[in-house]
């Protein structure tokens, strides 16, 4: 990735890329105000986040962590 411009494939966000711990396979999109959400389809996880507040920006640091937590849990 190069600065803030996340890679797209098909009109969806190759979020394998953005989250390294996800797979190649991996797709979704981000939203206004930090809101985010994917499907993995190697893993069969799916992540869909929205805040109450704005964030500054448009990710929210959050998602980062959250999805990590994800992963660890259904690896086991």
């Amino acid at each position: 990735m190069r600065g803030d411009r996340a890679p797209y494939l098909v009109g969806f966000e190759a979020k394998g890329l953005i989250h390294p711990l996800l797979g190649a396979s991996a797709f979704g999109h981000a939203g206004a105000a930090g809101a985010d959400g994917f499907a993995d389809p190697h893993s069969g996880l799916a992540y869909g986040y929205t805040r109450r507040r704005a964030a500054f920006g448009f990710t929210a640091p959050e998602n980062e962590r959250l999805t990590a937590i994800l992963l660890r849990c259904a690896r086991g």
